[in-house]
Parts: C-alpha cells; sequence; structure tokens
C-alpha cells in the first residue's frame, strides 16, 4: 500500500485510520529492520540471548543484504544477526509507529506485559 492514505495520488491509498480518530494521519505497520534489532542489543555475527528483542526464533527484517545471480538475501535475527537467502523459513516481526502522545505501561515481559493507553 505504500503508506498513502485515502485520497493520496501515489500508491493505491489502502491505509486507513482507526475509526474515531481525530487525526488524519495513519499509524504504518512494517517489519523490523536490522537497524532496529541492531539498536536493540543484536550483534552481527555473534550470538545473543540477553537483549530484549529475543525469543529464541530467527525472524526476518525488513532489510536487505545483497543479490547475485543465485538470488536476494535478506538480514535475519534470533540469537544473531545475520543473513540468509529469502528461501529459507523463518518468522516475521512486525512494528508499528506511536504517535507521541500515547503512554506505555508495562515492562515487557510475560507477568507484565505492555500496554498501550490512549
Amino acid at each position: 500500500d505504500l503508506y498513502t492514505t485515502p485520497g493520496s495520488s501515489k500508491g493505491n491509498g489502502a491505509l486507513k485510520v482507526t475509526p474515531g480518530d481525530n487525526d488524519s494521519t495513519p499509524t504504518p505497520i512494517g517489519l523490523i529492520t536490522a537497524d532496529e534489532v541492531a539498536f536493540a542489543g543484536g550483534v552481527y555475527n555473534q550470538s545473543n540471548s540477553s537483549y530484549y528483542l529475543y525469543n529464541n526464533a530467527r525472524y526476518w527484517t525488513m532489510s536487505p543484504s545483497w543479490y547475485d545471480y543465485g538470488g536476494a538475501s535478506v538480514f535475519f535475527a534470533g540469537g544473531t544477526l545475520n543473513w540468509y537467502r529469502v528461501y529459507d523459513t523463518s518468522g516475521v516481526r512486525p512494528v508499528i509507529n506511536l504517535k507521541s502522545a500515547i503512554a506505555i505501561t508495562g515492562e515487557g515481559n510475560i507477568d507484565k506485559p505492555f500496554k498501550i493507553q490512549s
């Protein structure tokens, strides 16, 4: 949908604003980037199970790594930040962008999950 809103001349205009939202700006949803994983503590080609995004499962990022005649490769994260060809099976980790006025409570764990307050 190219993050376009209805009425835009680019993309397909498929993003919708939440009903009742007074702001006409949509909140895009996408995949996490390799940079965001690195900022959270993921280290390229080094095992790390102590950063907060670690969940013992490998997942794709939206960051390309390289391309050659054998195919394309994308960065993935899990216990390490690395690249692999896109034909491999892995999960995805979506991210959302929240307005600065949104309050978040909780610690992000199973006992005290994050909660979004309006």
